[in-house]
């Protein structure tokens, strides 16, 4: 079992950072896509079982399952998405909360735009709304909690640099 599992990471690593040629920032956001997407499977599952099984009302159910799935996103991300931050385990886990509590708030506005405005079936407009606030994250974790300098996250920062000299 154990085999199994470092096997499945190896092809994580491998996958998500397409062989080890593309720049540490898409390996980053790969890896918090993967780490995000895999989380996100979690908070529909808790949605879901919320929602439909324990008939909480379905913006209840939003903020329960989103906050149980940022609190573990978290942890995966500072242990592979972003190894090496030097931002410390507390300071860093409040920073990842504080923009998951903005983040809750978008998904609660935008779930609530996306279905009671739009009439979006509530599964599918978490999905949307995941996407939308998903990117928002990435940006102000990569630059807040996870101390990326915005230069490296610039797609050209090669071409920065050589018209700099």
């Amino acid at each position: 079992m154990g085999y199994a599992i470092i096997k499945i990471g190896n092809f994580f690593n491998y996958f998500t950072s397409l062989g080890g040629k593309d720049p540490a920032v898409l390996t980053r956001f790969f890896r918090y896509i993967v780490s995000s997407s895999s989380t996100l499977i979690l908070d529909l599952l808790i949605l879901g079982f919320l929602t439909e099984v324990l008939g909480l009302f379905y913006l209840i159910s939003v903020g329960m399952s989103y906050t149980a799935s940022t609190t573990i996103n978290y942890f995966i991300n500072r242990n592979w998405g972003f190894r090496g931050t030097e931002t410390k385990v507390i300071k860093g886990y409040i920073l990842f909360l504080t923009f998951g509590i903005l983040g809750l708030f978008l998904t609660l506005l935008l779930m609530w735009v996306f279905v009671s405005v739009l009439g979006i079936y509530y599964f599918l407009s978490r999905v949307f709304v995941a996407i939308i606030e998903g990117t928002i994250l990435f940006i102000l974790n990569s630059i807040f909690t996870f101390r990326i300098p915005l230069m490296e996250m610039a797609p050209y920062q090669k071409i920065l640099k050589k018209n700099k000299n």
